[in-house]
């Protein structure tokens, strides 16, 4: 007989461009006890907006991500730290996807690129 599980979604956006280090760091501290909060077995899901590129390939980070990032920038290890932490996955960098799948804005031949991470928990239980 199948368990049935909780799924806890959350929506973690915050704007943390141009934010001094330590209010980047207590977004995080503050992320950190939300999910520790989560009882053991519940599956989580983070869908974010963090500023942050997780890096292209994933030498030495493959526990969390796959290899389709953007070049990693600070707040993109901040995200890769997390999810290390929290024995989670930058899910959305396990697939390749098409240049218009990941440009939010093009205009006169420059693009930007959607900086959303979906973080998932790896182990959730059954």
């Amino acid at each position: 007989m199948t368990r049935p599980r909780t799924l806890d979604s959350l929506n973690a956006s915050r704007c943390l461009v141009g934010c001094e280090l330590e209010e980047k760091e207590r977004f995080w501290s503050e992320l950190d006890e939300v999910i520790e909060s989560i009882p053991t077995g519940e599956r989580v899901v983070i869908g974010a907006n963090f500023n942050g590129h997780v890096g292209e390939g994933n030498t030495g980070d493959e526990e969390v991500m796959g290899k389709f990032g953007v070049e990693r920038n600070l707040e993109g290890q901040m995200v890769v730290n997390f999810a290390k932490r929290m024995d989670m996955a930058v899910v959305n960098t396990y697939f390749q996807k098409r240049e218009e799948h990941r440009v939010t804005y093009k205009s006169g031949g420059r693009s930007t690129q959607k900086k959303r991470s979906e973080i998932e928990k790896k182990s959730g239980g059954s």
